[in-house]
């Protein structure tokens, strides 16, 4: 399984962890689970870090997406 992230050009990663996960980050952040994860089970949370570059953003949003080689469910990806 693994989750990819572009972030807003309003942030700038500082570190990017999650027990479980090997995360490479940049301005797209991408994570990839060590293992497999059996149906039913959950991965544990992948927690990003990041500084705001701007202060004239009243809102930022961001959204990451999640694959699996066997994903049945492609309804539940962000």
């Amino acid at each position: 399984m693994a989750t990819t992230d572009n972030l807003p050009t309003e942030l700038q990663v500082i570190a990017v962890r999650g027990v479980g996960w090997d995360c490479s980050s940049s301005a797209t952040i991408v994570c990839a689970l060590n293992g497999n994860l059996l149906g039913g089970a959950v991965a544990s949370p992948i927690e990003i870090e990041a500084r705001l570059l701007t202060t004239g953003a009243s809102q930022i949003r961001n959204s990451a997406s999640v694959t699996a080689l066997e994903d049945r469910n492609l309804s539940n990806n962000s």
